[in-house]
């Protein structure tokens, strides 16, 4: 029985281990590159992560541009019509209707000069109407003079998306400290408890026990970053970046330890310390090969994340600027179908004049045999219908 509520303990502890999460701060500072070689415009996501605005929640931007813009403009896009946005590779084509889109060029600084444009919207956001989970883009549409194609120019932007009471946490994430907090209050129990058991019954314990007992701590640990973290968003609206670097290396320590104890528990760590066989040899040697690969295959996945991303955009504007040009080359080869097509007609009418003077030449013979062919009518109806019963056979046949 002991055994028994021993092992129940160990699989909910490895069980309670899988819960990370990880979210950004909605503030964000970035610069903008407009790119004003192309009529086509210039766009960039200035956030991955989706935010969902309470009632009564709030979204401000400022935008400060070295150089003259054509028309900037602030998009809200859902997941969903992001993907096919992107698809497109064209930021100023139509939108879609769940799309909300804010013209920039209303909100000019009167302060600020031609040259040296400033933006700065003020937009309460929240509301049955904006319910779902948005992202935010900003873009800029031409058309350039040649004066202005001669210079790209580049946007410093301030993004603030804020939720009543000055929360900086998505909708769906305001609950996440008071979480993070209940989680971290149970496996600080938890800990409790087990040093209790573990120094009560410290002549039954054995090196199982005690290698089992990292990962709980681990998890502790990361559980108290998880809170710190959330909790600095909520009030800040972004993360330290040292804190986040120690969090991240953190988290996937302890999902490495995680995979240890497992391994652990299926090889019966007690028996191989007393074999000191070959099978804990094999087991010495393979553990740290193991956790190596673990570590490489995480990182080759994101890599491999972010250059399937960089390709697909990159050949959806190849695909686009191969689509003009070929339009281009349509329009060509089009002029001279045209043409050839003009010529044919030239063709034609010659063909159809000697036509008709040869449909007057046998008018004219055939008015010269009428009296020919009246005689040979009755020959001629008297074959066919000998040969009617014949073609009638085949044809049945």
């Amino acid at each position: 029985m002991a055994r028994s509520c021993c092992a129940v303990g160990l699989v909910l502890l490895l069980v309670l281990c899988l819960a990370p999460g990880y979210v950004g701060g909605i503030i964000v500072r970035t610069t903008f590159d407009v790119d004003r070689q192309s009529d086509r415009g210039s766009f960039k996501i200035l956030r991955s992560q989706l935010f969902g605005f309470q009632r009564g929640g709030s979204l401000s931007l400022h935008l400060d541009c070295d150089g003259k813009v054509a028309s900037p403009s602030l998009i809200a896009v859902t997941y969903t019509d992001l993907s096919d946005w992107i698809g497109t590779g064209r930021p100023c084509s139509s939108l879609q209707a769940t799309e909300q889109v804010f013209n920039l060029t209303n909100n000019l600084d009167p302060e600020s000069t031609p040259t040296h444009p400033i933006y700065a919207l003020e937009e309460p956001y929240g509301g049955e109407d904006r319910s779902k989970l948005y992202t935010f883009i900003i873009r800029d549409c031409g058309p350039y003079t040649a004066q202005e194609r001669t210079q790209d120019a580049t946007c410093e932007v301030y993004l603030v998306a804020l939720n009543p009471g000055g929360e900086h946490l998505s909708r769906d994430q305001v609950m996440l400290p008071d979480v993070y907090l209940g989680l971290l209050i149970c496996w600080g129990c938890i800990l409790f408890f087990w040093g209790v058991n573990t120094c009560l019954y410290s002549q039954y314990s054995n090196g199982l026990h005690t290698v089992l007992t990292i990962a709980p701590l681990l998890k502790t640990a990361t559980l108290a970053f998880e809170l710190n973290k959330y909790t600095f968003i909520s009030n800040h609206g972004w993360t330290p970046a040292d804190a986040e670097v120690a969090r991240i290396l953190l988290l996937h320590t302890e999902n490495a330890v995680f995979f240890i104890t497992l391994l652990l528990i299926s090889n019966g760590l007690v028996t191989l310390l007393e074999a000191r066989g070959r099978p804990f040899a094999i087991l010495v040697a393979t553990t740290p090969a193991l956790l190596l690969e673990f570590i490489k295959n995480r990182m080759r996945t994101r890599a491999g994340d972010r250059e399937r991303s960089a390709a697909r955009r990159a050949q959806a504007a190849h695909g686009h600027d191969d689509d003009d040009d070929g339009g281009d080359g349509g329009g060509e080869e089009g002029g001279e179908e045209d043409d050839g097509r003009e010529a044919d007609g030239d063709d034609d009418d010659g063909g159809d004049d000697e036509r008709n003077d040869e449909e007057r030449n046998d008018g004219e013979g055939e008015r010269d045999g009428d009296n020919s062919d009246d005689d040979d009518e009755g020959d001629q109806h008297e074959a066919v219908e000998r040969e009617a019963p014949e073609a009638t056979q085949s044809r049945s046949i």
